[in-house]
């Protein structure tokens, strides 16, 4: 069997403060010889370091940590169906939308006087105007309003 020999034995050099150093021997290798990797403690240790020492352990977690991949994957599931969902509304009560026909000289305070009769007439007017998509505070004789509901009130009408 042929050898190489990487190095000589006994080769004298010499440390910072110019002291002979001895070296120790190194070794030969057998020609085809593949290259040993530095380990330190059993795993592997510079460039390219990845080998059975790495893959051979299985990953543990603890119930904590186990508990923690949970809640994440829990968090993560639930910002899509989240973002999805949008808004949501409670059904409204079962009958036709009430509604009110303007008549000449109606405002909506008057408006809202009739149709929420002991409310604050200042909410009553801004849900009127949300329901109805009113920008300013002008309504126009034969307008058809949707008006807030009041204790199961169908469509209210000016008598």
């Amino acid at each position: 069997m042929a050898a190489i020999a990487v190095g000589a034995s006994d080769v004298r050099t010499s440390d910072a403060q110019g002291s002979p150093v001895r070296t120790p021997p190194i070794r030969t290798l057998p020609v085809g010889t593949p290259p040993v990797r530095a380990r330190v403690g059993g795993a592997p240790v510079g460039r390219g370091s990845s080998g059975p020492a790495w893959s051979a352990r299985p990953v543990r977690l603890t119930r904590r940590g186990r508990l923690v991949v949970v809640a994440a994957l829990l968090a993560v599931a639930t910002v899509p169906v989240a973002l999805a969902a949008g808004r949501g509304e409670a059904a409204g009560p079962a009958g036709p939308v009430p509604t009110i026909v303007v008549q000449p000289g109606d405002t909506l305070w008057s408006v809202a006087a009739r149709t929420g009769p002991g409310r604050d007439r200042f909410r009553v007017i801004d849900e009127i105007r949300r329901l109805n998509a009113i920008r300013d505070y002008t309504v126009h004789p034969g307008q058809r309003l949707i008006v807030p509901r009041t204790h199961g009130a169908g469509e209210i009408r000016r008598g």
